[in-house]
C-alpha cells in the first residue's frame, strides 16, 4: 500500500499581515523594568583627638630648622586625601598652616633626636603617587618600594629610635592601620601616636583602625 506525504505549498506556510502582526503581539516578551544600582556613600573617617602642646612648649620659629631635620613632629588632617600628614619640617609645618581649607592641625604628635645622638636612625616617607597619601617607616626605602611600587620615597622625614636603640626616657610610637582609607586607595595608610592617652583613644572609640604596636620610639612632646 503506498502512502501519500502531504505537500506544504506556499500558500500553507505564509501567514496573512495580520495574523503576522497577531503572532508577533502575543510573543514580543514584556518590558523589564532598569535595574538602577544604589549609590555607594564612601566610608567616613572618624576625626581623631587632638595634640594640645603642654605649657610652656617650644614654639617652631620659621627658618630655624632645615626641611625634614626639625626637632618637633607635626600633625596635620588631610581633607583631601581622609589621612593625616607628619612633617618636622618648618617649610611644610607653615605651608600647611597656611591652607586651612584643605589642613586641620592637630598639635605636636611627639619630639625627635637629632641624627647624631647614638642609636638615631631616619624615618623614612614615602608618598603614594597614586591617592598623595603618605607612609613613613624605619624600613629602607628600596625594600618598600620593590613591596609597593607606587610609593615613591620622599627622603628623611626625621629621626627616631628602633626598639633595640632606643634609651630609656624614650617612648612608643604606635602605629595603627587605618583600614578604611587603606581599603580606598589599595596600599597601606597609617596613623601614628606618641601618647598612651591618645593610643588607649583610638582602640576604644576609633573602629576601622587596627593597632600594631610601636612603629619606632622617640622623646615626649
Amino acid at each position: 500500500m503506498s502512502v501519500t506525504i502531504p505537500t506544504l505549498t506556499t500558500k500553507s506556510i505564509h501567514l496573512t499581515m495580520e495574523q503576522d502582526l497577531i503572532l508577533q503581539q502575543q510573543i514580543e516578551p514584556p518590558e523589564l523594568p532598569v535595574l538602577v544600582p544604589p549609590s555607594i556613600t564612601p566610608p567616613t573617617i572618624p576625626e581623631l583627638p587632638v595634640n594640645n602642646p603642654p605649657q610652656g612648649a617650644r614654639t617652631p620659629i620659621s627658618g630655624e630648622t632645615d626641611s625634614l631635620t626639625g626637632e618637633v613632629v607635626h600633625r596635620f588632617w588631610d581633607e583631601q586625601t581622609q589621612s593625616h600628614f607628619f612633617t618636622a619640617s618648618q617649610a611644610e609645618f607653615s605651608d600647611r598652616q597656611n591652607n586651612t581649607n584643605r589642613y586641620r592641625y592637630e598639635g605636636i604628635e611627639f619630639n625627635t633626636p637629632s641624627s647624631d645622638i647614638t642609636g638615631a636612625l631616619p624615618v623614612y616617607r614615602f608618598e603614594n603617587q597614586q591617592t598623595g597619601t603618605f607612609f613613613y617607616t624605619l624600613q629602607s626605602p628600596d625594600e618598600i618600594t620593590s613591596q609597593f611600587p607606587v610609593l615613591e620615597t620622599d627622603g628623611i622625614a626625621f629621626y627616631a629610635f628602633s626598639e633595640t636603640t632606643a634609651p630609656a626616657d624614650a617612648v612608643p610610637v604606635y602605629r595603627f592601620f587605618n583600614e578604611n582609607a587603606s581599603a580606598s586607595t589599595g596600599t597601606p595608610v597609617h596613623f601614628f601616636t606618641g601618647t598612651e592617652e591618645n593610643k588607649d583613644n583610638v582602640i576604644a572609640n576609633v573602629p576601622g583602625f587596627t593597632f600594631e604596636g610601636p612603629g619606632w620610639y622617640a622623646f615626649e612632646s
